[in-house]
């Protein structure tokens, strides 16, 4: 699941950098598309071609705003995978801990046993033979 989370942020973090260059050009094309109006209405242009331009820009300004509010939505949903991902990687550290209590118990009960059978081994070869005749 961890794995998942991360190629899920991973995938939201590439999408926030298309967003953000998709918000660059349309603000670098207003810009353009600002100094080129200005330049022209000082020329003198129709206002047919004026109003177009001006039209241009508004759909500019509109799909500006529907980016950034992308953006954010994006921003959001990134924190929030941010979240969970740690929650992931937490869970996976306890158990790893907690797996690692276990086997240490475990190999602690498997060295007591050896203990045991060791010292029962050790007492039955060295224990005095109970069959001595005392006559």
């Amino acid at each position: 699941m961890e794995e998942f989370s991360q190629m899920r942020l991973a995938r939201k973090i590439n999408l926030l950098r298309e967003q953000e260059e998709a918000i660059q050009r349309i603000l670098d094309e207003m810009v353009i598309r600002d100094r080129v109006l200005k330049e022209k209405s000082q020329q003198g242009m129709k206002a047919s071609e004026y109003l177009v331009c001006k039209t241009y820009q508004e759909d500019c300004v509109r799909d500006l705003q529907l980016k950034r509010a992308a953006r954010r939505q994006t921003k959001r949903e990134i924190e929030a995978e941010q979240k969970v991902l740690v929650q992931l990687m937490k869970e996976r550290k306890m158990f790893e801990k907690l797996k690692e209590k276990q086997r240490k118990k475990f190999q602690s009960l498997v060295e007591r046993l050896d203990q045991k059978n060791s010292d029962e081994m050790v007492i039955t070869r060295y224990r005095p033979s109970t069959n001595i005749n005392l006559s």
